[in-house]
């Protein structure tokens, strides 16, 4: 790719959404929320539902020059979680989801989205798919008809600056903080513990 022009802020104007992307987001190393509240995940209890809160938040792009997305859920919102397996758990990741054509797909939104795993009597977490971030892990049991709420991990980050210090929106998973502190130096995405177990 060669010069992206006119560039933002020339007085004649016509920039693309792209360059304002890029120079909004220029001061932004990872995607997150705002603020410590901002999308919080809960289970009213009672059906097989998660509620995310209000809130703002930046979504990174994944791909070379395609920018941040500042992204708003401004009023609490009801997600469904399928239906549970009747004979092994399963893991489902609540995302906060960038759909732009530009790139990939038809789809033009932002979404919060339910990325669903498979029931195992071993499960694992389904990918985080490109161009979003995480919320919140929940934990889908056999033959389960209600979500309560301890079964929603809390994975939230922080919006990570550049030149700042950065801190997890919870303290309930220290990987996310671990991986959050990593990703300021753009360098490394996973540790191991002495004893070798994966952070």
């Amino acid at each position: 790719m060669a010069e992206l022009t006119p560039p933002v802020f020339l007085q004649a104007g016509g920039e693309s959404a792209q360059t304002s992307r890029l120079a909004i987001s220029a001061a932004i190393l990872s995607s997150g929320v705002v603020n410590p509240s901002d999308m919080t995940v809960s289970a009213p209890g009672g059906a097989m539902t998660v509620s995310v809160a209000a809130g703002q938040g930046w979504v990174v792009g994944s791909r070379a020059s395609q920018g941040g997305y500042h992204v708003v859920n401004d009023a609490p919102k009801t997600v469904t979680i399928a239906a549970s397996d009747p004979r092994n758990p399963r893991y489902d990741r609540v995302v906060a989801l960038i759909n732009d054509a530009a790139y990939a797909g038809s789809l033009n939104s932002f979404v919060i989205a339910v990325v669903q795993g498979t029931a195992s009597s071993s499960p694992v977490e389904p990918a985080i798919p490109a161009d979003s971030f995480e919320l919140a892990r929940v934990s889908v049991g056999a033959a389960v008809s209600t979500i309560a709420a301890g079964n929603v991990l809390d994975r939230r980050v922080r919006v990570v600056q550049r030149g700042t210090v950065v801190s997890a929106a919870t303290t309930s998973d220290i990987t996310l903080l671990v991986r959050a502190i990593a990703g300021q130096t753009g360098a490394v995405a996973d540790f191991q513990s002495p004893a070798g177990s994966s952070f």
